[in-house]
């Protein structure tokens, strides 16, 4: 797709995924008054020629960086080695290690950011550690009339 006809609009796409895709952020940067940068932004977000800009714009930076599920996952697996390493002691910035009132030395295990990456790679789809599951009920009056109707359109498709 080429640029956009009106250089503020061309800005406002670049801005919307510089910053996050954050609308009202993105519509005061690109010039538009602070007042209504927001209802400008939800305007703008609606126009296809826009959204067909920001989807070109993402997928530019997505190729660019070379980002890709694979890069995801083996980051993620980066993160939990790091922070699954060796219990460490905690130090002083001048790398004399802190104590605890017994006087032996504090160590630390990064626990959040070690979940956090299995969390991330157990949600991988292949791998589906954490399979979200959704229920559906209904009522038994719903349920009859869902039943009432398709006989009915069963019985007119056979006439």
């Amino acid at each position: 797709m080429p640029i956009l006809k009106t250089k503020k609009h061309e800005l406002f796409c670049f801005e919307y995924v510089a910053c996050n895709f954050n609308g009202a952020e993105a519509a005061r940067n690109a010039g538009y008054s602070e007042k209504g940068a927001r209802q400008r932004a939800e305007t703008l977000l609606k126009r296809e020629d826009i959204q067909d800009r920001i989807d070109e714009m993402k997928a530019e930076r997505v190729n660019r960086l070379q980002l890709d599920a694979d890069f995801v996952l083996l980051k993620a697996h980066d993160v939990f080695q790091r922070c699954s390493q060796e219990v460490r002691p905690v130090t002083y910035a001048d790398g004399t290690p802190v104590k605890d009132d017994e006087g032996q030395p504090v160590y630390q295990f990064d626990s959040r950011s070690a979940l956090k990456a299995l969390e991330l790679i157990g949600k991988h789809t292949s791998i589906g550690a954490f399979k979200e599951r959704v229920e559906h009920s209904m009522s038994n009056d719903l349920a009859a009339l869902v039943l009432r109707g398709r006989r009915r359109a069963k019985q007119g498709g056979d006439n």
